[in-house]
């Protein structure tokens, strides 16, 4: 299977976002489960679920790395110059920053300063595609890249040691600070690796091995927990503003995560280290043919990321919650065949229509 052809990414690449796209579904539907403590055959399941969960940093911290590391394979292939290319990601990020605004105001509402500063996964890789972006155009990309990396996990510090929780920055759904480190993370590693295939992540991600050792003997918490305050609606937002469900009154407190400054450097080795191992096994054709589904799955993310929430709250809405985990898994298969067979057919459509122009 052919690498993509804006270049913006490769098999190994893929595979990796599709691997965190599926562990995506997962903790959702887990997040869902109305009960993870009732005696049932699948009690052990609602466990190690429950166990899994204490991961869920490495979701996120994998998707803004590749965000940058497919940042610099796309300004590599691009011809355009590096003002045009700068335009077309703030366009891009444009976009992804109003889906995450209208994502936000179906779950939660109107409410400020989230709705604006932080309302989402999407709008925190939006501001991290134009800050790298703009690392990855300064004339040393490397140094730029590093420093914003070093200020951002400094920032983290400071903000969590004063107890400091600010929208767009480390608290709300999409708060930018410390994961935007992981975009100029993933767009260094991306820039040393050109032409020595994966010897440079080998290195880095062997230098980051005694951090992590040490992050996982600490006692701290690899998660910082923010809260914010939304009107209450008595579910989705989306229900309430449709005139679906009951009026409400009151105010609703919402916990939101981040990973803690420990967290974040001890995250550092286990995201590289799924790089390395996926970028240097993606020259086997065997490889790729039995990972197509999570191929396609983090070719087509975005389309995922979309689809599944669709999905999960249309479930909401109906008032399904899965009672047990054996239901959790089983809706996290359906999450994972659903949105491959919307790649597939998104594939699909865009070679008929790339068949058509040619004629």
């Amino acid at each position: 299977m052919p690498p993509p052809s804006n270049l913006r990414s490769s098999p190994g690449i893929d595979i990796h976002r599709g691997i965190a796209v599926i562990l995506m579904f997962l903790a959702h539907a887990w997040r869902m489960q109305s009960s993870s403590t009732s005696a049932n055959p699948f009690l052990w399941i609602d466990r190690t679920l429950r166990e899994l969960d204490r991961g869920v940093a490495y979701v996120a911290a994998s998707f803004l790395f590749l965000a940058g590391y497919s940042l610099v394979l796309a300004r590599n292939s691009s011809t355009q110059s590096n003002f045009c290319f700068f335009l077309g990601i703030l366009r891009r990020s444009g976009w992804l920053y109003l889906i995450a605004i209208l994502m936000f105001i179906a779950e939660h509402g109107t409410d400020l300063p989230d709705l604006a500063a932080s309302p989402g996964i999407l709008s925190m890789i939006a501001v991290a595609l134009v800050i790298t972006s703009a690392g990855i155009l300064c004339p040393r990309p490397i140094l730029a890249l590093a420093s914003i990396s070093i200020t951002v996990v400094t920032a983290t510090f400071i903000l969590e040691s004063l107890g400091y929780a600010v929208s767009g920055l480390n608290s709300g759904p999409g708060g930018a600070i410390p994961l935007i480190a992981y975009s100029t993370l993933g767009a260094i590693c991306a820039i040393l690796q050109m032409g020595q295939r994966t010897r440079s992540l080998m290195v880095i991600a062997a230098a980051s091995f005694p951090v992590f050792i040490f992050a996982l003997l600490s006692s701290s918490s690899w998660l910082a927990l923010y809260p914010s305050t939304y009107s209450y609606h008595g579910g989705l937002a989306i229900a309430s503003l449709l005139g679906f469900g009951a009026n409400h009154s009151g105010h609703i407190v919402r916990v939101f995560w981040n990973p803690s400054t420990i967290g974040t450097i001890g995250l550092v080795f286990p995201v590289l280290l799924t790089t390395t191992v996926l970028v240097s096994l993606e020259r086997i054709p065997l490889m790729l043919r039995l990972c197509r589904p999570v191929l396609k799955l983090g070719r087509h993310s975005l389309l995922a990321f979309l689809a599944h929430y669709a999905l999960l709250g249309s479930a909401e809405l109906c008032q399904f919650k899965p009672s047990h985990g054996g239901w959790t898994l089983s809706m996290t298969l359906i999450l994972t065949l659903t949105c491959w067979g919307a790649a597939e057919i998104f594939d699909r459509i865009r070679r008929r229509c790339a068949d058509r122009s040619t004629h």
